[in-house]
């Protein structure tokens, strides 16, 4: 009887690693189109980052103004505190300094297309 149990288990426990492993498969290797879209997004996002000057007051590994880093900010906020800080969002009113928030209502101005890419890119620097 203890012989039957113990196989029962021992197959249980391997349908249940198989079942774990074919799920982490499935989440860690997207299809070849959603990742490539998800790279086209970052790729045009840098795009928009260097198009609209923000290396003016930003700077990413580096390479712009050292008085507000980029780097890491994919760690740090969501995608929506990011939209908020980009474009300065009423809500950012009392977190950024006023010529700031001024300076980045500019930005609401653009294409919600370039504003999702430039958010995408700024989510990959981790």
């Amino acid at each position: 009887m203890r012989e039957i149990w113990a196989r029962r288990l021992v197959m249980l426990t391997g349908l249940v690693v198989f079942a774990l492993a074919m799920g982490f498969a499935a989440i860690h290797n997207l299809p070849v189109g959603v990742a490539k879209s998800a790279t086209a997004d970052v790729e045009r996002g840098k795009q928009v980052y260097q198009d609209q000057g923000c290396a003016r007051c930003h700077s990413v590994a580096g390479i712009g103004s050292a008085r507000s880093p980029l780097d890491g900010v994919g760690t740090r906020l969501s995608a929506s505190e990011i939209r908020g800080r980009a474009i300065g969002t009423p809500d950012q009113q009392d977190a950024l300094p006023p010529a700031v928030y001024r300076a980045k209502q500019a930005f609401q101005k653009l294409p919600e297309e370039e504003i999702g890419a430039l958010i995408a890119y700024m989510q990959s620097l981790r």
